[in-house]
């Protein structure tokens, strides 16, 4: 593996943690290439090099052997670019001798050398999103002899040390693997489910975590030897920036190495509903080989055990497993338990009606959201455009069974003023959940913006949110009842 890891974990640190004053870090330089993806035979590479520190940029290096020690690199591109995370290039080979270079939708493609030896090379703009790509080559699949596991890996990196000890910050990884047996495209396919958070869950400073999942595709068989997986997808969810906003801001490229595409950055409600989805005991994805040339759709029963979610909500517990920018606090993500019904019957996602409940954000259209849900085929939904409140009639979107209702002007633009959680809703804001008591809320938030007030048998908590918005706790009985998101 060409990527130095220490020199990646000092940069992590370094640009994102906003522990800085609880936190020594080393301030070298980045100079490292990132994960290779190989050429079928092995005989070439291409990946980005990385460099610089206070501004990453990269070019697009290809390696190629010439036998015995003989190597060669050469860049490709006419200037290094700037790296976002947004509008990184990945790539794709069709056999040994044609590379593809593509930039997501919305980024212009920038074109370098069109051959190095005898390899020719592409530049094109692709779809992230696999579900948005029309292809007549879809191949539905099915994973066999699946199994779940979970294991724990702690990643210290001594050039991350907290200033007042000199302990190396804690680097945990929680993770729930899925495994199966395919035989026509591959021969074994994972996805891994990954929970990691770089520092404890009681430090002072909140620092970083996030939920990612990866691909991982066990050695081509067939046709499919000779082609690259470009994109993947679980049921009808996809990572976006800024976590949970919808539409999403920014698209989330995935890291690719030989036979694995990585997806950083789940939002907490996609994050809440992958977990949904596999304790309902199916699994569904989508994999495109060179940016949709060929589409492989794959359907798994499986078993997500409370053994399981008991091991992995243990293993977050030790740290701040999901960090949201649009938010000052970290969130401790824990997997919710709710078993499939007795019937065993789960609701498929993919080209179909799903219970998924669909994103969603302060200031969003009306219209815009009612498309989406159109769009994903949830059918869920109970709505009331009649509905009153405090600032007059509104209306009033129900998502099903899950204690989230939304509140949409009914003037202007109808945009979306309120966010209400109810029971049975597990997830949290601000890092705090329904059924939280009074004193955790107070520890974590401190002080509301102004003395609490009352509201029928409840008191009121306000707090300051971001991009203009309050977050209000209700509190009865030493506990918080109802959460609401303002704007």
């Amino acid at each position: 593996m060409s990527l130095n890891f220490t020199k990646l974990m000092r940069l992590v640190t370094h640009i994102m943690l906003p522990c800085l004053s609880a936190c020594s870090l080393g301030q070298d330089d980045a100079d490292y290439t990132s994960f290779a993806v190989p050429s079928p035979s092995g005989a070439s590479s291409i990946a980005r090099h990385v460099h610089g520190l206070e501004q990453l940029t990269y070019n697009l290096q290809l390696n190629t052997s010439h036998g015995g020690d003989s190597t060669s690199t050469q860049n490709l591109l006419p200037h290094d670019v700037d790296l976002t995370g947004s509008d990184a290039a990945i790539f794709a080979w069709d056999g040994d001798n044609h590379l593809t270079v593509g930039w997501p939708d919305g980024f212009k493609p920038i074109h370098g050398l069109k051959r190095v030896g005898d390899i020719d090379i592409s530049y094109r703009s692709y779809e992230p999103d696999i579900d948005r790509i029309s292809s007549h080559n879809l191949h539905n699949l099915r994973l066999h002899n699946t199994t779940v596991s979970f294991k724990e890996l702690d990643l210290q990196d001594d050039n991350a040390r907290y200033v007042a000890t000199n302990e190396p910050v804690p680097n945990i990884k929680c993770i729930v693997e899925i495994s199966g047996l395919d035989g026509e495209a591959y021969e074994g396919v994972s996805v891994q489910i990954i929970g990691n958070g770089i520092g404890r869950a009681g430090d002072k400073y909140p620092s970083l975590g996030m939920v990612s999942v990866d691909f991982i595709f066990k050695k081509a068989v067939s046709q499919y030897a000779s082609l690259t997986p470009t994109q993947a997808k679980l049921s009808s969810i996809y990572p976006h920036f800024p976590y949970d906003s919808h539409p999403p801001a920014t698209t989330v490229i995935p890291t690719q190495t030989k036979q694995s595409l990585s997806y950083p950055s789940f939002g907490l409600s996609d994050a809440l509903n992958i977990f949904d989805l596999l304790q309902k005991g199916k699994l569904e994805m989508k994999v495109g080989l060179n940016f949709g040339q060929e589409i492989l759709y794959y359907e798994a029963d499986v078993n997500l055990s409370r053994d399981i979610i008991d091991k992995f909500n243990a293993c977050s517990a030790k740290t701040n497993i999901y960090y949201s920018p649009s938010d000052i606090y970290s969130t401790l993500f824990q997997i919710p338990y709710s078993p499939k019904d007795v019937t065993g019957e789960a609701t498929s996602s993919l080209n179909k009606a799903t219970d998924v409940i669909p994103a969603f954000h302060v200031g969003e259209s009306f219209d815009d959201f009612m498309a989406d849900i159109k769009k994903r085929g949830y059918k869920n939904s109970i709505i009331d455009t009649h509905s009153r409140s405090a600032n007059g009639e509104v209306t009033r979107v129900s998502l099903g069974s899950s204690g989230i209702s939304l509140f949409f002007a009914n003037v202007g633009n109808h945009e979306l003023e309120t966010i209400r959680y109810d029971q049975p809703y597990s997830g949290k804001v601000r890092g705090i959940g329904l059924g939280d008591r009074l004193d955790y809320l107070n520890n974590v938030l401190g002080s509301p913006v102004k003395a609490p007030s009352k509201f029928a048998d409840k008191s009121v908590y306000i707090y300051t949110g971001v991009s203009n918005r309050y977050d209000r706790f209700d509190i009865g009985d030493d506990v918080v009842k109802t959460i609401f998101v303002i704007r």
